[in-house]
């Protein structure tokens, strides 16, 4: 296993360093240009990247990017946040605009608190449900905060 550390303070830095890691993992990503690609970033609340609680968006937005021009357009953005947010009808996602930053650069958004569940069983008879367009990814990209 290998673990780097990247620091960057603007935009076309995150891009630098996007397109770099993607060219160290090209193998990686599929070969059919119409995989379905999800990006999963953590969007605990509604307060911005600069708090610490959520991915920061010029990064989801320099994925899009080295994405796209890859040739890849079956973009997802997909979250589930925390449950005492929807709960109370209140869409991080629109807080966040992360759905005006799908709309910018034409690819999905997806709150996966409100998918379809796919029940997957563990030991003892244990369930416990899945986001469909998770399962239904041909590739998954997690964007984790720092």
């Amino acid at each position: 296993m290998k673990l780097e550390i990247f620091k960057a303070n603007s935009i076309s830095q995150i891009r630098e360093i996007t397109n770099r890691i993607f060219n160290s993992f090209s193998g990686a990503f599929p070969k059919s240009n119409d995989s379905k690609i999800l990006l999963k970033p953590n969007f605990n609340a509604n307060m911005n990247a600069l708090t610490g609680n959520t991915t920061d968006l010029r990064l989801i937005a320099a994925i899009i990017e080295s994405l796209k021009n890859r040739g890849y357009q079956n973009i997802t953005i997909g979250e589930g946040t925390n449950s005492g947010y929807y709960r109370n009808s209140i869409s991080v996602i629109a807080r966040l605009k992360v759905d005006e930053l799908a709309k910018y650069y034409g690819v999905k958004v997806k709150d996966l608190n409100y998918s379809e569940p796919v029940y997957i069983e563990f030991e003892d008879g244990i369930k416990a449900g899945v986001a469909k367009e998770v399962l239904d990814a041909d590739f998954l990209i997690n964007i984790p905060k720092l």
